[in-house]
């Protein structure tokens, strides 16, 4: 089974392969940095959804004290950890700049960011911060969405000189190191290049860094034998090594990744200095050979983009935090990987339970009875990490897991499910034949919502849930002790507008029936004439649709029924968008098996269903991945429609 390691009184994370156990994180986690607290105990610090900052012993993974939420509405994007006259202290930037002291929980200090260049908005939004010594004090760098880097006094909030202009792009990353016993800054920007900034002088160093062929999402500082160098990670799918010593530094480009590198580290490991990457997966470098170190750091419980790594050290071992755009952060064990590197090993727990206790509700699952799922479909229990059952559909695919109550509330198998006695019960049971449901979603991490753009949302919908990567807007007349139909909170065109100017998915859901699922591709990634096959004549609410607005498509998939209300009462529409997302990445990569899907939802719908020539089959159908199975779900694919399918 599982080896549960302890030290001395302490709880300690269980270890599961070279990964540490339970995951951080309550709610979406954007951003994670490590830290000390009290007697220089290890922590981290995540920036979450709700413009709060959570602060979690790495001792045990549990949450300490309350989080850190700055008054007022402005957003929270970045964070840094920092000594301050011997205080442990966080640097949170957006909306503005707050210093918090992490033990004793309140603010020190707290900054308006001034606009610059003159015109542009106050509070025009500082994306990234890192913290350095700068002549015997605590200094900040932070950068953003007003393409400057900003120098700031920690111990009194203030902002030290003019910013720093010479960048074109909006800065998504700095970090601070040493050069020439000098302290120095990065920062990496959209526009493709990096500065190294002196902060004694405020003033660049030397020429542009230039090299990359995609926006610069990341870098970090460090060292390697002596000398200082940076990394880079870039939507190019590369990082870049930079010697900052050489008089003209040519970054090596560092290559394997398939998806846009959003996050690097660097830490030591086993005496060699590494890089750590995120992109589709979690990659490990070491910078001597330019070579990977053993296989990808994967879970494949999360299939989002790894969008912020951390590196720091527990209990003398060297780890990784990795954000995976999702409500948990994989904490990974940089010694353990390096030694089971070649270790080739499909389970990792050895043996699997026969039975399991959802601690949350009570739910006991008998792993010994098949699991069936609402539409037929087979899983597996592929694993055990000593928290939860690790399921997956047939045929497998590892790289697509799920734990087993998050399958079960998605997919059902409720006939090898005892509910518990905990199993939480919803306020309502009901809802008002008016209720509507509306998500927004940022998929393309160069859309992520400015400060401008939230600020201008907020105005529009004061009433919707904000952050900067989604809008939701869950509306009941009940829920406001209102008797009257609203109308419908969304029309189409407004729909398209946000789509096409902030947002990339979108899900609808209606009491009275519709169901609604769109995405936005730009249409040098998907045309217009790929989809029309699939496009059934003409009918509303049901099946495939598409339309060119600008340089963008967007493709909906839609649903009605008869007696919507009463479906809308039992369903938890919060819950479909997050498995759906995938569909956009199959369309986008020339998959029209969802698109295929959509066309046999408008046919089963017509009387003359069995007279109609269908478009050929995507050659891409194979079989139903759990995305697949899910809009089919969506779109209540019958019995007719579904023996057409793998």
């Amino acid at each position: 089974m599982i080896e549960h390691d302890q030290e001395a009184g302490q709880q300690t994370p269980v270890r599961f392969g070279a990964q540490l156990l339970p995951p951080l994180g309550q709610g979406r986690v954007s951003k994670v940095v490590c830290g000390l607290v009290g007697d220089r105990r290890p922590v981290a610090l995540t920036c979450n959804e709700d413009r709060s900052v959570a602060v979690w012993d790495m001792g045990d993974h549990r949450q300490t004290g309350r989080p850190i939420k700055p008054r007022g509405h402005d957003p929270v994007w970045g964070v840094a950890y920092g000594e301050l006259h011997g205080r442990h202290v966080a640097v949170l930037v957006g909306g503005g700049l707050w210093v918090w002291d992490l033990s004793e929980r309140r603010q020190l200090g707290r900054a308006q960011v001034q606009p610059h260049p003159p015109g542009r908005r106050a509070g025009a939004g500082q994306w990234a911060v890192a913290c350095t010594q700068l002549d015997g004090r605590l200094v900040a760098v932070s950068g953003g969405y007003d393409c400057t880097v900003r120098i700031w006094d920690v111990a009194t909030a203030t902002q030290l000189g003019e910013p720093l202009c010479g960048h074109t792009g909006v800065i998504r990353s700095v970090a601070c190191g040493v050069l020439h016993g000098q302290p120095i800054a990065l920062s990496a920007a959209e526009d493709e290049t990096i500065r190294v900034w002196d902060l004694e002088r405020r003033e660049q160093i030397g020429r542009t860094l230039t090299g990359h062929t995609g926006p610069i999402r990341a870098v970090a500082c460090g060292l390697l034998d002596g000398r200082p160098i940076a990394v880079s990670g870039s939507r190019d799918r590369t990082l870049r090594l930079w010697d900052l010593a050489a008089p003209d530094p040519a970054g090596m480009p560092l290559h394997g990744h398939t998806k846009d590198v959003d996050a690097v580290a660097l830490t030591t490991v086993a005496g060699r200095t590494v890089a750590v990457s995120g992109g589709e997966d979690v990659r490990v470098w070491d910078l001597r050979t330019g070579r990977q170190v053993g296989p990808p750091l994967f879970d494949g419980r999360d299939i989002a983009q790894v969008e912020s790594l951390a590196c720091g050290t527990l209990y003398g071992r060297p780890i990784a935090l990795a954000v995976n755009g999702s409500d948990r952060i994989r904490v990974w064990d940089l010694e353990e990987h390096r030694r089971t590197a070649s270790l080739e090993r499909v389970r990792i727990a050895d043996e699997l339970p026969a039975s399991w206790t959802d601690p949350a509700t009570g739910d006991v699952y008998d792993l010994t009875r098949p699991l069936v799922d609402q539409d037929g479909g087979t899983w597996e229990v592929v694993d055990y990490d000593g928290f939860e059952p690790i399921v997956c559909e047939h045929p497998l695919e590892p790289r697509v897991t799920l734990g087993i109550a998050d399958a079960h509330a998605e997919y059902g198998f409720d006939e090898a499910v005892t509910p518990g006695p905990k199993r939480r019960k919803p306020a309502r049971t009901t809802h008002s034949i008016h209720r509507q449901y509306f998500e927004f979603q940022v998929l393309d991490e160069d859309r992520v919502l400015s400060a401008e753009q939230l600020a201008d949302l907020a105005d529009r919908y004061p009433k919707a849930k904000l952050s900067p990567t989604r809008m939701v807007w869950d509306h009941d007349p009940w829920d406001d002790e209102e008797d009257s139909e609203p109308g419908r909170l969304f029309g189409e065109r407004e729909v398209d507008e946000l789509l096409c100017s902030s947002f990339d998915a979108f899900l609808e859901f209606q009491a009275y029936g519709l169901r609604c699922l769109m995405f936005r591709l730009p249409t040098a990634r998907l045309g217009l004439e790929a989809v029309t096959p699939f496009v059934f004549g003409s009918r509303v609410g049901h099946g495939l649709s598409a339309r060119v607005r600008g340089a963008d498509l967007l493709v909906s998939f839609d649903h009605m029924e008869a007696d919507g209300e009463l479906a809308h009462w039992r369903e938890r529409p919060n819950t479909w968008l997050k498995p759906l997302l995938p569909l956009r990445a199959d369309l986008a990569g020339g998959d029209l098996s969802a698109a295929y899907l959509g066309w046999l939802k408008a046919a089963q719908e017509s009387k003359n269903r069995d007279d109609l020539v269908p478009p050929p089959r995507p050659v891409t159908l194979r079989e139903m991945s759990p995305q697949l199975r899910k809009l089919a779900t969506l779109l209540h694919l019958d019995r007719w429609a579904r023996r057409r399918l793998p």
